[in-house]
C-alpha cells in the first residue's frame, strides 16, 4: 500500500520533489475551479516560497476559501522556512482582528471577496497583502498568481523537521482560541503513524474532502497525507448533501 516509502518522516521539500518525480501530471489537489499535478505543485511551491519575501519563522497568514490556492501556500511558506497560519475566513471581524494582533503576519494571502475587510483590518500594519483570483490588482497588493508562475531563484528549502512549520488555532470553545505551534516532524508523524497504516491511504487513493482547510484534521489528513501517500485529494466548498452525493458519483472516492 505504499505504507513503508512513506513510512520516515521527511521534510515537505522532499516529498514534493519525490512526488513530482513519481507521478508527474497526476493530480495532487484540485478544488471546484482548478487542479494542479505533482510536478506543477513542486514548481508552484518552489517559485511561491523564493517570491514571498520572508525570512526564517516569519509568519505568513492565510484567509481564503478552501481550496488549491490554500495547499499551496502552506507548503511553499515551509519550503521559504517560514510559519504558515490557516485562518478560518468565517471568522469575524473581532476575531480575525485578534489572530492577527497574535500571529503578526509579515504577509497576509487572502482572496478578492475578503480582500476590502482584510485591508481594512490591516490599515497601518507593517503586512505584505497578496491576493488570490484574477483581475485588476490594487495599488500594495500582489497578485498569488504572479508569484506562482514567475521564473525565480530555487527556493531555500532549508526549514529543519523540528522547527516551527506552522501555526494552528485551536477552536476557542472554552474561550479565544489559542495558537499550536507545529513542526514538519510533528505534523507529518499523524499520517505516517495513522493515516497511511491504519486507513492505508496511498498513491492509488482519491480523498474527497468537504471540511474547512483551516482545521487541524484537514491540515494533517487531507494536506499532509495526501503529500506523503501520493494520493489526490479533491477539496469541495459544498456542503449540501446533495451536492455531495452528486460529487461522490462523479469523483468517485476511495476516501
Amino acid at each position: 500500500m505504499g505504507v513503508e516509502r512513506v513510512s520516515a518522516v521527511r521534510p515537505v521539500a522532499e516529498l514534493l520533489v519525490e512526488n513530482s518525480v513519481r507521478y508527474g501530471e497526476k493530480v495532487a489537489f484540485a478544488d471546484d475551479r482548478r487542479a494542479v499535478g505533482w510536478a506543477e505543485l513542486e514548481r508552484r511551491t518552489g517559485r511561491l516560497a523564493a517570491g514571498l519575501g520572508v525570512g526564517r519563522a516569519a509568519r505568513v497568514a492565510f484567509c481564503l476559501d478552501d481550496g488549491v490556492e490554500l495547499v499551496e501556500g502552506l507548503l511553499a511558506t515551509v519550503r521559504a522556512g517560514a510559519v504558515g497560519v490557516p485562518l478560518s475566513r468565517r471568522a469575524t471581524d473581532a476575531e480575525l482582528a485578534d489572530l492577527l494582533a497574535d500571529c503578526g503576519p509579515a504577509v497576509l494571502v487572502t482572496d478578492r471577496h475578503n480582500l476590502p475587510r482584510i485591508t481594512r483590518l490591516t490599515a497601518g500594519q507593517p503586512v505584505r497583502l497578496l491576493v488570490t483570483g484574477e483581475g485588476p490588482v490594487p495599488d500594495g497588493v500582489t497578485a498569488w498568481e504572479a508569484l506562482a508562475t514567475r521564473p525565480s531563484s530555487a527556493p531555500p528549502d532549508e526549514l529543519g523537521l523540528d522547527e516551527p512549520a506552522w501555526l494552528l488555532y485551536t477552536s476557542g470553545t472554552s474561550g479565544t482560541g489559542r495558537a499550536a505551534i507545529s513542526s514538519q516532524r510533528s505534523a507529518l508523524w499523524s499520517s505516517a503513524a495513522c493515516y497511511l497504516p491504519r486507513l492505508g491511504l496511498s498513491a492509488a487513493d482519491r480523498v474527497l474532502w468537504p471540511l474547512p482547510l483551516s482545521h487541524t484534521y484537514a491540515h494533517s489528513l487531507c494536506v499532509l497525507g495526501t503529500l506523503m501517500a501520493g494520493a489526490s485529494a479533491r477539496i469541495t466548498a459544498a456542503r449540501e448533501p446533495a451536492a455531495l452525493v452528486r460529487l461522490v458519483g462523479a469523483y468517485a472516492p476511495t476516501q
